[in-house]
């Protein structure tokens, strides 16, 4: 499956022409470039990297049914913004994806608006099974919610096996991502503030092993574990995988790696997330194999909800993050924690792994090694306007998205206003 340029490209033709040369740190080459620009875009003259686009495997832009958060036109443009030309767009929205209707008329909504290749995801729940044979024919992803999240698409263990039974003898060549949670070890008594008891590490770890038991008894059947927040649930993926039990791929999202449970005592409402934010020291564990370079893959599970919804008493699951997940690993790696190889393998190489009917992602990104971004309201591209990054500084800026079109390039610069009039 290639992807086409056309929701990337500008509607008229840049105003000129010029050649730069840049350096290509994963090649270790430097390479001459004819770009095409308009008076909106910001060109510095020498000292500019290309970068592979990243990919995002985890995204809830919100349409249809919670377009006041979020909708396909605004995501994408965040997700360009921040380097994102390929993204994963999640089932639970109102009305859910769990029929073929459903998933054509979301598909014609993202065609409609997006700005970036979008896959639409197909929900597994109880009651769908006659309709995964069909469903399953018009999507490359299907997302199991063991653990109730936002939206209420619970799946038991028992309809997650048979999900994969059906699969298997539908001889589906996609990837089923799982919410990997065991209800049954849930702490109801605990209180909200302390929304890490409610769901605690244990209830992710067993999950993730039952997931396993699971999915072992039908290995055609490609599973994901999505967002795994502890060192423990990775280590049982590695050692399935070691022993040559089905290959199962996993992410991890830049939330998990970077705050702990105390990180932002005032603003406690943003890091309200499922799975949720660990206390340091389960942070401390996962973050170490990051920055040893061994994760396979990050994913921003970007969830918005506006600050009035996440400041209320509800205070619903999630937080916004598809324009910061590549920033925060250029960060790392023009500081040198990470190898530019290990930075690629986590935003764009693995990913492509899992979604491995893309036969073809053409898309590149010019960024200045020299300048920072600060993470504000006017950098902030998403619908509701907050970060859990905000006031932090990243080394590096992303210049804008290069689109090869009849052998030239266009750069499309990360600016909201210039992209909606250019796009």
């Amino acid at each position: 499956m290639d992807l086409s340029y056309v929701c990337l490209l500008h509607e008229q033709d840049p105003a000129e022409f010029v050649e730069i040369t840049v350096w290509d740190p994963i090649k270790q080459s430097r390479t001459k470039l004819k770009i095409g620009y308009n008076e909106e875009a910001f060109l510095p003259k020498d000292g500019l990297l290309v970068l592979p686009s990243g990919v995002d495997l985890h995204v809830h832009f919100r349409e249809p049914g919670y377009t006041w958060k979020e909708d396909f036109k605004s995501g994408s443009i965040a997700a360009l913004a921040g380097g994102i030309t390929l993204a994963v767009d999640m089932p639970n929205t109102d009305p859910p994806v769990t029929t073929v209707d459903r998933l054509l008329a979301k598909k014609k909504l993202r065609d409609r608006s997006s700005r970036i290749p979008l896959i639409i995801a197909g929900a597994i729940i109880e009651d769908n099974t006659d309709e995964l044979p069909s469903l399953s024919k018009e999507t490359p992803v299907l997302k199991a919610f063991l653990g109730d999240s936002f939206g209420k698409l619970h799946l038991t263990f028992e309809g997650f096996a048979n999900a994969l039974q059906i699969l298997n003898e539908e001889r589906w060549d996609g990837v089923v991502f799982i919410h990997a949670e065991d209800p049954s070890l849930f702490n109801s008594d605990a209180f909200p503030e302390d929304h890490w008891k409610t769901r605690p590490e244990e209830a992710e770890v067993v999950a993730v092993r039952k997931a396993l038991t699971i999915a072992k008894q039908y290995p055609r059947v490609r599973i994901h574990l999505t967002h795994l927040s502890s060192a423990n649930s990775v280590e049982l993926v590695r050692k399935n995988n070691a022993e040559g039990h089905c290959t199962v791929s996993y992410d991890v999202t830049p939330a998990h790696l970077e705050f702990h449970k105390d990180s932002l005592v005032q603003e406690s409402w943003k890091l309200k997330r499922n799975p949720p934010i660990r206390p340091k020291p389960v942070m401390e564990r996962l973050r170490k194999l990051f920055l040893k370079g061994e994760l396979f893959a990050l994913a921003s599970d970007h969830a918005p909800h506006t600050i009035e919804e996440k400041t209320s008493t509800e205070c619903p699951p999630g937080s916004p993050g598809v324009q910061e997940i590549y920033p925060f690993l250029l960060d790392y790696t023009l500081r040198g924690v990470l190898s530019w190889h290990e930075m690629v393998n986590m935003v764009r190489t693995n990913p492509l792994r899992v979604l491995r009917h893309i036969k073809y992602l053409p898309h590149r990104l010019l960024v200045n090694p020299n300048d920072n971004v600060k993470i504000n309201e006017a950098w902030i591209k998403t619908k509701v306007g907050w970060s859990l990054w905000e006031g932090r500084i990243l080394r590096g800026r992303i210049v804008g998205v290069l689109c090869e079109h009849e052998g030239e390039h266009f750069l499309v610069p990360p600016r909201k206003e210039a992209l909606s009039q250019y796009l």
